[in-house]
């Protein structure tokens, strides 16, 4: 039997995520995704081409663990609306394994 986590359409489900996402791009991107990760206010880190997507539920929270980071003038910060792939990740980092 199927699980089902969210359902609605696609703008509704990002709506739903509440997420609020940051996309970085510049040098040496596994060590910054390394750093991000673990830091209150991120909940999830996800590399996308050639950029991470930075993501939170709390905006506020996101944006004050970010900002350390954004002072570094190697890389290119920019708010983005949160992509389905992002729900998605979020969403199966927070749910339980159902093969358990």
């Amino acid at each position: 039997m199927p699980f089902i986590i969210i359902s609605g359409t696609v703008d509704e489900v990002i709506e739903k995520s509440h997420l609020r996402t940051w996309n970085v791009s510049g040098p040496d991107l596994q060590s910054l995704s390394e750093k991000l990760l673990g830091v209150a206010g991120i909940d999830m880190v996800a590399p996308f081409g050639t950029s991470l997507h930075v993501s939170g539920r709390d905006a506020a929270a996101l944006d004050a663990a970010v900002a350390t980071f954004r002072a570094d003038t190697r890389l290119q910060w920019s708010l983005s609306q949160p992509s389905l792939e992002d729900v998605f990740i979020d969403l199966m980092a927070r749910s339980q394994d159902n093969f358990q």
